[in-house]
């Protein structure tokens, strides 16, 4: 019976053994893949069986360890100068557009729009101020004693000097006349400018025209002297004339008008010197009509070394006699150009006489004022 009993026991044993076998993955059927994975985890590679690097706790920790090269800060304390150098041999543009309004051509008809009618010399700018607003202010009347004008004078209607009295225009004055003003001068007038200090006698208006003003119109029979030194006149019916009342005015020797070193331009009538009159180193430019020789007596006129140029009419008349014009620069270098400019009995014998030119200039006086 116990023998039995121990036989049963050791049965027993072997199959359970057996069964524990047969439970075990080594010990499946070879038809079974034993390499599905139970799960999606298990299919990682060995290479990627170190866990991930957490999430860095801030932008800054993405960088690698070297870092990439990071453009500098490109606005510097001081901003670089970053005009390129201009070639040398590149000439700058230097050209100037030609402005402004035509006063004395469009007074007398012509169109200003034509260049060649009007040239860039004769052009001027409107002014761009009052320019009696805070001047002294000249009424109409007779000046009774000797008198001196300076800093800025607005003279409105005429201005007389009386016989005897003496009207002086110190060193960079500027008198500006209204509408038809004039200076008549029955005593002195002397207009003392400067080289570093011109004088300039003009219109008052904003656009002055020729003939804005009436000129300074010397009475030669009342005892009427003027003398012009370093000056400008501009805008006039007559920038500088004599008068005789007394057709039997005789003035001698004496020297009664004289210009030095004066610009006459944009008037009707630069000037009109009569007996003894003279007119030198001066530019007579951009006028009607440039100078009236209205000399009766002996000596012949000495109106010489000038500059004489784009005056519309003429550049100088013979009206009672002859004048002598040389070392006069016309701009122009030949007889016939330089006598289209001249009017006298080669043109016309019912005028007074004959405009000696010979010799003349081939470039501008140096000593009279610089043409425009």
């Amino acid at each position: 019976m116990a023998r039995v009993f121990f036989l049963l026991t050791l049965l027993l044993a072997v199959a359970c053994g057996a069964r524990s076998e047969l439970n075990s993955p080594s010990g499946r059927d070879s038809g079974v893949d034993t390499e599905t994975p139970d799960t999606f985890g298990d299919a990682a590679p060995d290479t990627f069986e170190d866990p991930i690097d957490p999430m860095p706790d801030t932008f800054a920790d993405v960088a690698p360890d070297i870092a990439p090269d990071v453009e500098p800060d490109v606005t510097p304390d001081v901003a670089p100068d970053v005009t390129p150098d201009v070639a040398p041999d590149v000439p700058a543009d230097t050209s100037v557009e030609i402005t402004g309004y035509c006063p004395t051509f469009e007074d007398f008809g012509f169109d200003p729009g034509v260049e060649e009618e009007c040239p860039d010399r004769c052009r001027a700018q409107p002014r761009e101020r009052d320019v009696c607003d805070g001047a002294t202010r000249v009424e109409a009347g007779t000046v009774l004693e000797d008198t001196t004008w300076s800093g800025r004078i607005c003279a409105e209607g005429q201005v007389g000097i009386l016989r005897g009295v003496t009207l002086t225009v110190a060193a960079g004055t500027e008198v500006y006349f209204g509408r038809g003003a004039s200076i008549r001068v029955e005593g002195t007038l002397r207009v003392e400018g400067t080289a570093d200090a011109i004088v300039r006698m003009s219109s008052s208006l904003e656009m002055p025209r020729v003939n804005a003003w009436s000129g300074i119109n010397v009475q030669l029979s009342e005892g009427g002297r003027a003398y012009l030194d370093y000056a400008i006149v501009e805008f006039a019916s007559y920038g500088i004339a004599t008068w005789e009342s007394d057709p039997f005015t005789t003035v001698g020797e004496e020297i009664t008008v004289e210009a030095r070193h004066t610009l006459f331009q944009h008037n009707g009538i630069a000037a009109a010197p009569d007996d003894n009159s003279r007119v030198t180193l001066s530019t007579v430019v951009c006028n009607r009509e440039g100078i009236w020789v209205a000399s009766e007596d002996e000596p012949v006129q000495d109106i010489i070394n000038n500059n004489i140029c784009d005056n519309i009419e003429a550049g100088m008349v013979a009206l009672q006699d002859h004048a002598n014009a040389r070392d006069t620069y016309w701009c122009a270098t030949t007889f016939d150009a330089i006598h289209e400019q001249i009017r006298d009995e080669r043109d016309d014998v019912a005028l007074g006489g004959l405009i000696e030119i010979e010799p003349w200039r081939m470039t501008p006086v140096p000593d009279a004022p610089a043409l425009p």
